[in-house]
Order: C-alpha cells, then structure tokens, then sequence
C-alpha cells in the first residue's frame, strides 16, 4: 500500500487517535490538552513582562 493514507484492515481514512473521554487513558485536571496549553501561554506571558521589564532598567 505505496502512497495511500487508508486503513490497511478497515480500508477506511485513519482520522487519527479519538479525543476527549473517548480516548481510553482520559486524563482530568492538571494533565488535560487545555490546562497544558494555558500553562504555555502563562510561561509565554511571564517570560514577555519579565523581558519588557529588563529594557526598562
């Protein structure tokens, strides 16, 4: 199967692993998609105000 991007048993596309409480080690809390993402953008933040704060000096 060269080139296509199908099921080798179902012949169906693969649309990928299933998300949320249908994925079978569904996580709540501080591990989920989302909290993970705010924290990134937390850090993101953090980082920008700490370097304005640096050029001010």
């Amino acid at each position: 199967m060269q080139g296509k991007k199908r099921c080798r048993m179902h012949g169906g596309k693969s649309p990928g692993a299933p998300k949320g409480k249908a994925k079978g080690n569904y996580s709540t809390g501080c591990h989920t998609s989302e909290a993970v993402a705010l924290r990134k953008h937390i850090t993101q933040l953090s980082r920008w105000v700490a370097d304005v704060h640096r050029q001010q000096k």
